[in-house]
């Protein structure tokens, strides 16, 4: 009798362990959730901020005047030079080509 609540009293000092054990670790893992969900939170606001901030830069103030306007827009430093100079050639070789003309949209496309 006496192995055997000495027995009982082991795994009832065992069974309390791992409860403070797994409460503990469980309290753990939601701090440890904690933090990662408000790290990924800041990442987001950071990232919005961030594109915010480059869709202000990408044009001009007045940029949507001009064009509802039926003006033209010239954005300095939108495109690189070399892409600016590609497509110049592309479109100087098709009209070589015989196989570029206005689209004929808009305010001054034509007919």
């Amino acid at each position: 009798r006496a192995s055997s609540r000495a027995a009982r009293e082991r795994s009832r000092v065992a069974r309390a362990r791992l409860r403070r054990t797994s409460r503990a670790s469980l309290l753990e893992s939601a701090r440890s959730f904690t933090r990662v969900v408000a790290a990924m939170r800041a990442r987001v606001l950071f990232a919005t901020a961030a594109l915010a901030a480059a869709e202000a830069l990408v044009l001009s103030p007045g940029v949507a005047e001009t064009l509802r306007a039926g003006k033209v827009h010239r954005q300095p430093g939108f495109a690189p030079p070399r892409l600016v100079d590609d497509l110049r050639y592309d479109v100087e070789a098709l009209k070589r080509l015989d196989l570029f003309a206005p689209a004929g949209s808009g305010l001054a496309g034509g007919p």
